[in-house]
């Protein structure tokens, strides 16, 4: 088994370098409104872009959260979004919403495309219609049982799953 990824949430640039320096392998965030953490603060473009740099200078990872579920007159700004995105080269784009994985495909080419917490995935058929539409990595409920997480694996092997080790504190 290798070792799990350490993975914290960032919403600032404060908390994004007390994560570097603790340790983290990678943190996630957001900015402006397309993240579901949007009252916990959210990077500007310019602190975004700058935390992307530092990150990668640092051989770890960055990754954006786009995990709103949007509405028709959201994917105007999330297009433009997920160009900006992929101009700065983040890890990965963590997106909730089927609509919004087409867009961020064809709009972030070669950037990986996670599917967020939030879509509530616990079946391994699920995550493997998610892995046939595009998406790298599934982020699995937080309700499954270890038992079950190992039986989703057995089933998905080779595709990246993630879960939560710490229950519903976004660790």
């Amino acid at each position: 088994m290798k070792a799990p990824e350490i993975l914290a949430p960032a919403g600032r640039l404060e908390t994004f370098k007390t994560a570097m320096d603790f340790g983290a392998d990678a943190v996630y965030g957001a900015c402006g409104e397309y993240g579901m953490r949007s009252g916990a603060g959210n990077f500007t473009k310019e602190e975004m872009a700058s935390a992307v740099k530092s990150a990668a200078a640092l051989n770890r990872r960055f990754y954006v959260t786009a995990n709103i579920f949007p509405r028709d007159s959201d994917f105007t700004g999330l297009k433009e979004y997920f160009g900006f995105l992929k101009d700065i080269n983040v890890s990965a784009i963590i997106i909730s919403d089927l609509g919004a994985l087409s867009l961020a495909l064809k709009e972030a080419p070669g950037i990986p495309v996670h599917i967020s917490v939030q879509v509530n995935t616990m079946n391994c058929l699920s995550v493997l219609e998610w892995k046939k539409l595009g998406a790298s990595r599934v982020i699995l409920s937080r309700e499954l049982s270890f038992e079950e997480i190992r039986e989703i694996r057995e089933k998905t092997k080779g595709f990246e799953l993630e879960v939560f080790v710490h229950g519903a504190m976004c660790v």
